[in-house]
């Protein structure tokens, strides 16, 4: 882990390893869970700034869950988005990035969010 923070440029601190851990294990993490995970051993602005540098960084992906929450998630360098069945919860990865698109506006994109609702083929049935 200490080689992989020293890639991104950024101190592996004892409050940094624990955000990063908590939102690893839980895969899907949404802020509630981090703060009662990571919340004993630091405030909550600190968690945020954690957040916000790890998202700057590239480190994590923000996205939107089935219930219109936020969550974030390890950047495994994989730059996926889902379609999500409005029936029954299911998820599948999409193959495109209309974000990856957009090319000449100036900016340097830091994240971007697509969310895409359906009705997946076997509810369709139903």
């Amino acid at each position: 882990m200490i080689n992989y923070f020293k890639s991104k440029n950024i101190k592996l601190t004892k409050q940094r390893k624990l955000v990063f851990e908590t939102i690893s294990k839980l895969e899907e993490a949404n802020l509630k869970d981090i703060q009662k995970i990571c919340g004993k051993e630091m405030d909550n602005s600190t968690i945020y700034r954690i957040i916000d540098l790890f998202l700057k960084k590239g480190m994590i992906n923000k996205n939107i869950d089935n219930s219109n929450n936020l969550v974030y998630m390890i950047n495994k360098e994989e730059h996926k988005h889902y379609i999500y069945c409005v029936e029954c919860h299911n998820k599948e990865v999409i193959d495109i990035c209309p974000i990856d698109s957009i090319k000449n506006t100036g900016y340097k994109l830091l994240s971007h969010q697509i969310r895409i609702d359906g009705i997946c083929s076997d509810c369709q049935k139903k």
